[in-house]
């Protein structure tokens, strides 16, 4: 073969090369640009995702700080169950209080998962998740207007065309299929139609209450039996409504003191607890009775009472209204027994079947503490209304 074809020969072989590969070279830069393309558009997407995400963790972080700054403020919470309250924050802690669900807390601080309450006057821990800002609508509360001390003539005339008819008080003994005492519910539904602050028996929950009517002191083998009393509810952590009448009050003001001080309520049992019960006074002595009641104790003890029981079971309409205009929230019972006398008290064991016999849901106790049967019983009973499965409620302001 000639050299000249030779040379035309690499020269075709040569340009066949050539025109391939930029056509191969051109496709890959093609599929390059594509790839190049898909991943800015998907690096965007995943930014915007980033981002979005981001202004949702942020928006979140927000709400948080917004929550938390908020829980840190001042304001009511409500229990969603039966809680406790302690003294320090953590479980370690004395439990200083048992509260029911729906009940009302002032909530003062947070420290990590605790908040900081005030109560009743005192300063407790409860854990934070189990209280919320809405009041649950199943809960039992009592409630009470503030206290007025005084009425207008209006108020007055007013109170004074009601019913006088004084009435005497009883639990009976006809019952619900729940053992509930008919009567005291009748009488709840029928007063609380006329807008009453009034409790003749709590409401169908696992809450009891235990209440106190003090008029006079006992002492058995040279201790008070008030004072035994106390140290049986501190050590079982219950607490107890005390309603007091002047001359208990003024004949034991350090007993009273110390129920104040150890988280119970001091009622006003009246100024004179006449036989006959307050509403057999003209309503004008009523209303004094009443208000030198409340000053007295505000004085004496710096304590603002809220809580109101009729004297020797008896009422009267004009009697309910007058009390209820006042500002109190009106406690009946019931449970009962007559446990006052202190020289032919009950059995004990007859006394705790009695008392066990009648338990039920919202029960309100009336006892009295001269009683010897029940302050022996009373450590006892306890322990038996709580494995029944029932709580001890508590009257709070």
């Amino acid at each position: 073969m000639k050299k000249w074809m030779v040379s035309i020969l690499i020269l075709m072989l040569l340009t066949g090369c050539t025109n391939q590969n930029p056509v191969q070279t051109t496709q890959e830069n093609t599929t390059d640009i594509r790839t190049m393309d898909q991943t800015e558009n998907e690096s965007e997407e995943i930014s915007a995702s980033l981002l979005e995400e981001s202004v949702t963790v942020e928006k979140l972080q927000a709400d948080s700080e917004k929550n938390l700054a908020q829980m840190q403020k001042e304001q009511t919470v409500y229990t969603t169950q039966c809680i406790n309250l302690y003294q320090e924050p953590s479980l370690e802690s004395d439990v200083m209080a048992i509260i029911g669900s729906g009940d009302a807390l002032k909530q003062t601080g947070m420290q990590d998962e605790w908040i900081k309450v005030d109560y009743c006057e005192q300063e407790y821990y409860a854990q934070r998740n189990y209280v919320t800002k809405e009041k649950p609508k199943n809960a039992f509360s009592v409630s009470h207007k503030e206290t007025i001390h005084t009425l207008t003539t209006e108020q007055i005339a007013e109170i004074g065309n009601l019913d006088a008819e004084v009435k005497g008080y009883g639990s009976g003994k006809e019952r619900d299929q729940q053992n509930r005492p008919l009567m005291p519910i009748s009488l709840q539904e029928y007063y609380r139609g006329k807008n009453y602050n009034i409790t003749f028996i709590g409401d169908n929950t696992e809450y009891v209450f235990l209440t106190f009517d003090m008029g006079w002191e006992y002492s058995n083998n040279g201790i008070r039996n008030t004072e035994k009393l106390l140290d049986i509810l501190k050590e079982k952590n219950v607490k107890a409504a005390f309603f007091v009448t002047h001359e208990y009050a003024n004949r034991s003001k350090d007993l009273v003191e110390r129920m104040i001080k150890e988280g119970h309520v001091v009622g006003s049992h009246g100024y004179s607890h006449p036989d006959n019960g307050i509403p057999s006074l003209p309503l004008n002595e009523q209303i004094e009775d009443t208000v030198n009641m409340q000053n007295y104790v505000k004085d004496t003890f710096q304590y603002d009472m809220y809580m109101y029981r009729f004297s020797s079971s008896y009422y009267s309409d004009m009697s309910l209204a007058m009390v209820n205009a006042m500002g109190y929230h009106t406690s009946f019972w019931s449970v009962e027994s007559i446990d006052w006398l202190v020289d032919e008290q009950p059995d004990p064991a007859q006394l705790m079947e009695e008392y066990i016999n009648e338990l039920h849901p919202g029960a309100v106790y009336m006892m009295h503490a001269v009683s010897n049967s029940n302050i022996e019983i009373m450590s006892k009973w306890i322990d038996q209304v709580r494995e029944a499965g029932y709580e001890f409620g508590y009257y709070c302001r």
